[in-house]
């Protein structure tokens, strides 16, 4: 019981947390573009930065009011496919921007943006996604844990949603939405984008490793159980 109540504690806070950082990268981050009509294909909600963080914050409150249902409803089922799905984005957000940082940030958070984003505000979208989305991941019931192609599935279709959106963009305003696609040839840049889409495979499957390994850590008895009643299932078989 105890254990359930840090769990719903843990939740919540994340959800509070994260509720308030959408809160202020809503009111409080505006670009000049912004202000425009055409800020949906301007504005900051073009970077696949700002939506992961409305879609993580969905997933966590999401989660938080998964506590309050009963443990056979079906949504169960349904909150840990989106923890599962939100941890892969974020990992892929928060690898491709740190590593693209490291090497040029121009390419990918010029420094101009340091005049509009406080620091830790910055890793807000950029870092605590990560540990963010693992843990409320990690804390669901393994019973309720999605098999790895219903993941890949969902991370991959965000992806080619998300590639889509970006190409829609160019056509509309002529610019892309992030700086390193301006200055990559076309067959550079179409394999820098297979190589981003492809990238989400591995996330996934690392998101779902750290997953079973959460669970075979924080539920041992249930696993040894399991596979108990499995080689008993075999042995009266065999007797048969």
């Amino acid at each position: 019981m105890s254990r359930l109540s840090n769990s719903v504690c843990i939740r919540v806070f994340l959800a509070l947390f994260f509720s308030f950082v959408v809160y202020y990268n809503e009111k409080h981050i505006v670009f000049g573009d912004d202000l425009t009509e055409s800020s949906i294909f301007t504005g900051k909600y073009t970077m696949l930065t700002n939506l992961n963080i409305v879609f993580l914050c969905g997933c966590l409150v999401f989660s938080v009011i998964c506590c309050l249902l009963d443990n056979r409803n079906i949504l169960h089922k349904f909150n840990a496919v989106l923890a599962g799905t939100s941890s892969a984005v974020s990992l892929l957000v928060f690898v491709l921007f740190w590593t693209l940082f490291l090497i040029n940030r121009e390419l990918v958070y010029p420094t101009e943006l340091d005049e509009y984003i406080p620091v830790w505000h910055n890793h807000a979208l950029h870092t605590a996604i990560l540990p963010a989305s693992l843990v409320n991941y990690c804390l669901l019931p393994s019973r309720d844990s999605p098999r790895l192609w219903v993941l890949l599935l969902t991370s991959m279709s965000l992806g080619l949603a998300y590639i889509a959106w970006v190409h829609v963009i160019h056509s509309v305003t002529g610019w892309w939405v992030y700086p390193i696609l301006e200055v990559l040839t076309p067959s550079q840049r179409l394999l820098f984008i297979a190589g981003c889409a492809g990238s989400v495979v591995p996330f996934t499957c690392a998101v779902y490793a750290v997953k079973s390994r959460s669970d075979q850590r924080c539920c041992p008895k249930s696993v040894d159980k399991t596979i108990g009643r499995s080689v008993e299932a075999k042995g009266d078989y065999k007797k048969m």
